[in-house]
């Protein structure tokens, strides 16, 4: 399989992970070709989605049903004050694709919940494919995952959507 070039913008955007020897080109290559959902775009989920989308992930899933609020600025880094009020999925995407245009935002603006689950995580088209990646974003497990969901049910519904697909065999 021939792994895949990266183009001149993209060689000097990521400069800095390319000469990494951990990371390098071929590295890079493939966090472009990587996707990954973050269920939550709040306190955890906001720099996460921030530091991902900076390097070069190449599709970002967001799950939230919240709006922003001013109250949570201070900590929800990746909202602004223009954004209070609007769907925090809307908001984050906003500024990702400030970031990073070459990353693909998919918003899920939605609870994810048993109804939801598995088309959110499986292919489809709600959902980036995790399957081939792996990546699903939940918090008590930073390694895989990291939890913005902010309730229990949240988490089991991910685990749960998660091991139904088979995203983490």
């Amino acid at each position: 399989m021939d792994e895949p070039t990266l183009s001149e913008e993209q060689i000097r955007r990521y400069a800095r992970h390319i000469v990494l020897p951990e990371i390098g080109g071929i590295g890079q290559a493939r966090l472009l070709q990587a996707k990954v959902l973050v269920v939550g775009a709040g306190g955890l989920g906001s720099p996460l989605l921030l530091y991902l989308a900076a390097a070069g992930i190449g599709t970002l899933g967001i799950v939230d049903d919240d709006r922003v609020d001013v109250t949570n600025l201070h900590r929800q880094v990746l909202h602004d004050t223009a954004g209070v009020g609007s769907a925090k999925v809307d908001s984050a995407a906003a500024r990702l694709e400030a970031l990073s245009p070459g990353t693909t935002i998919v918003r899920h603006a939605v609870r994810l919940d048993a109804a939801n689950a598995g088309a959110i995580i499986a292919p489809g088209p709600l959902g980036p494919s995790l399957l081939e990646v792996g990546h699903v974003v939940r918090g008590d497990e930073l390694v895989r995952h990291v939890d913005d969901a902010g309730n229990l049910f949240a988490v089991v519904q991910v685990d749960d959507g998660v091991h139904a697909t088979g995203a983490l065999a």
